[in-house]
Parts: structure tokens; C-alpha cells; sequence
């Protein structure tokens, strides 16, 4: 048997997933971002306990990674890197984006071209594109939006979008074709993808990983009088 912990605080929804032999066990949400901190640890230990299984028992953890929240995905790799080093088990990390991609695949099947946005700040956004076999068609990267990015894109075929960046470039080219996403979609990707990677051994360096940020991080200077 392999269990999977899954662990997701990259955006504004916090989430635990327990995955056993690619089925979802037990989950537990939090959707107030500025506590996703102080909910990690008891809804791991709470989930752990509601299925009867022991850290010990754990084949894996697996992270959403990024692009995201600065805080958020701190919080979590610190959390993984944490269990997996303790208990000499592997590192999954995997693209926030592709996980929103999967999950919007899911809302929306017949679909062929995939853009999840996470929200960062202003008029920017992290953002990636992916085909039906949620392979890359442009790189996750931080946009600064104007009305003509991916125009050649839009223009050869229907694209999807969903994310917390969405809002704001949908407003921007006057749509509102917006795919909310569901936690229970966000849960089954997240389930997919960590047992494919488990199954591929596709192992992060447990002692070396590091959050994807997508750009730098800002910190502004302090004025000392």
C-alpha cells in the first residue's frame, strides 16, 4: 500500500489530501489564506488520525511547489521537506499551475488548451498554458498582461481560464469565460498527479529544493532616519 500525503498552500485555498494507491482517502480545506500556517499541522494530524495511519506509514509527501503565494509555498515545502527528511521518504513537488491545469481538464474535458492564472499583484500574473495531455505549450511564467498576450494562441484555438489572475485579464480582453474551480477537482488532479510521479520516481532533492517563486521576491527598502 502507498500512502501519499498531499499538501497544497500555494494560493488562496489551503488543502490536505491522504492518497492511497491513487484513490483520495481523506481531505481537509481551508479557504482563509492568511491562516493556511496554523492550519497545515493539525489537519494533517487530524487526517492521519481519522484513518487510523501512522507517519510512519507514509511512502511520500507531496507539494504544490509554485508559482504562488511567497508565504504560502514556504509554508508548505517547509512542512514536506520537514516529514520527509524525518521519516527518509521521497519529495514530490509539483507545479501549482499544471495542478490547476489538471483540475480544469477535469471541470472541462472536451477542452484543448488550458490557462491557469494566479493572482500576482497589480496587472501581473503567474501563469502557464497546457494542452489536453497537460504538457506545457508556454513555460509558467510571471505576465505583466496587456490585451495581446498569447493573442496568436487565443487566435488558434478556444483557450480555458481559471485561477485567481483570471478576473482581471478576462475584464482586460471584455470575457467572462471563467472556469471556477472546485476543491474536489483540485483534490482529484493533485491525486493524479503525485501517484504518476510516485510511480515514476520523479523525486525532488529533499535537502536542496526550493519553492519555484516565478520572479523575485520584493521586499521594500527601508528609509533609516
Amino acid at each position: 500500500m502507498s500512502y501519499i500525503l498531499c499538501i497544497d498552500t500555494a494560493t488562496e485555498i489551503g488543502l490536505v489530501g491522504l492518497v492511497k494507491n491513487a484513490a483520495l482517502l481523506a481531505q481537509r480545506v481551508n479557504h482563509e489564506q492568511q491562516t493556511h500556517a496554523s492550519f497545515l499541522q493539525p489537519a494533517i494530524a487530524d487526517i492521519l488520525k481519522q484513518e487510523n495511519i501512522s507517519l510512519k506509514e507514509l511512502c511520500a509527501v507531496a507539494v504544490s511547489n509554485g508559482p504562488g503565494s511567497y508565504t504560502g509555498l514556504r509554508v508548505g515545502l517547509a512542512a514536506a521537506k520537514g516529514l520527509c527528511f524525518a521519516l527518509q521518504i521521497p519529495l514530490i513537488t509539483l507545479s501549482t499551475l499544471q495542478l490547476m491545469a489538471a483540475a480544469m481538464q477535469l471541470q472541462q474535458p472536451a477542452a484543448t488548451l488550458f490557462c491557469p492564472m494566479v493572482d500576482a499583484r497589480r496587472m501581473e500574473v503567474f501563469a502557464g498554458l497546457y494542452n489536453a495531455q497537460l504538457q506545457p505549450v508556454l513555460s509558467d511564467t510571471a505576465v505583466l498582461l496587456t490585451p495581446d498576450w498569447i493573442e496568436q494562441e487565443r487566435d488558434s484555438s478556444p483557450i480555458c481560464f481559471a485561477g485567481s489572475g483570471a478576473a482581471k485579464w478576462l475584464q482586460l480582453i471584455g470575457s467572462t469565460d471563467e472556469i471556477v474551480l472546485s476543491t474536489d477537482s483540485l483534490l482529484q488532479a493533485f491525486t493524479h498527479l503525485s501517484t504518476l510521479a510516485f510511480q515514476q520516481q520523479q523525486f525532488a532533492d529533499v535537502a536542496y529544493a526550493e519553492p519555484y517563486y516565478c520572479k523575485a521576491f520584493y521586499q521594500p527598502v527601508r528609509t533609516v532616519v
